[in-house]
């Protein structure tokens, strides 16, 4: 948010918040708190999250639909309430000692605290050496430090620690639709996500690679808003062991007039 009015930590009635991410719903849920009652003093969806909070307490962030990792101070009932959004997409790192807890948005952030530790975990190594996986569950590089996992709550209170998941997707559920229904369901869906996801207060621009992903959600920008000049970034390289999509990306942008593709090809010196 570009206001000053909406700086954080941002604190009501003895309630404070930190918070990194977007609720791109958050205007929906702002009407909604409204007609509850809720007054408010800015425009940024961060009062949108502190006021759910002191509508719904927990369970306001199943209401939301973002990227969010957060901390809520409650003063009147001296409880920490943090959450990360559904797939992890921001991070919430902390570490945890007796009645002392202290976290952050990166692990070197806590380095200076008293309870760091530069101990290894070496089960992450070897699961990043051999699979690729920066991160498992809880499990972090460094033994003492922990992430709180994707769709799961953290809440302090009393020196005691508590972590539950507030969402999940149902495995082996049965929906009894066709096929046909479940492609009108997914882009409904899908061109509902991109119209709240252009929701910003900068210019939103998007990564172009020519895959199916990246490919299908530049289209429906261009086709949804001709108006919108939409920036569209793609890597490339060539040479030795090179990965060029560039034709792909080009057939997309020759499409759709209004949007302003960018290539750029890193050098093996720049990644090394």
């Amino acid at each position: 948010d570009l206001s000053e009015e909406a700086n954080q930590p941002m604190e009501r009635d003895g309630y404070s918040l930190i918070f990194n991410g977007e609720v791109y719903n958050y205007v929906e849920i702002r009407e909604e708190l409204r007609a509850l009652g809720r007054r408010f003093q800015t425009s940024s969806d961060a009062e949108v999250v502190l006021a759910a909070y002191l509508e719904w307490g927990e369970a306001c962030v199943e209401k939301f639909v973002g990227m969010w990792a957060f901390a809520l101070w409650d003063e009147p009932r001296q409880k920490l309430f943090c959450s990360r959004d559904r797939f992890g997409i921001k991070p919430f790192y902390y570490i945890r000692q007796g009645a002392r807890l202290y976290f952050a948005s990166e692990a070197k952030a806590l380095q200076p605290c008293p309870l760091f530790s530069s101990a290894l975990n070496p089960s992450q190594v070897a699961r990043y050496l051999q699979l690729g996986w920066m991160s498992y569950r809880e499990e972090t590089f460094f033994s003492d430090v922990h992430q709180l996992p994707a769709a799961h709550n953290l809440i302090w209170q009393d020196g005691h620690l508590e972590i539950r998941p507030y969402w999940d997707i149902p495995a082996g559920r049965q929906t009894g639709i066709s096929f046909p229904e479940a492609r009108e369901m997914f882009r409904e869906r899908f061109y509902d996500s991109i119209r709240l996801h252009l929701r910003s207060d900068v210019e939103v621009g998007g990564c172009l690679s020519g895959g199916i992903d990246s490919s299908s959600i530049v289209s429906v920008v261009g086709a949804t808003h001709p108006e919108l000049a939409f920036h569209t970034f793609t890597i490339y390289y060539e040479g030795q062991r090179g990965m060029d999509e560039r034709s792909f990306a080009r057939q997309v942008g020759a499409k759709y007039p209004n949007l302003i593709a960018h290539e750029y090809q890193p050098q093996e010196e720049d990644i090394a």
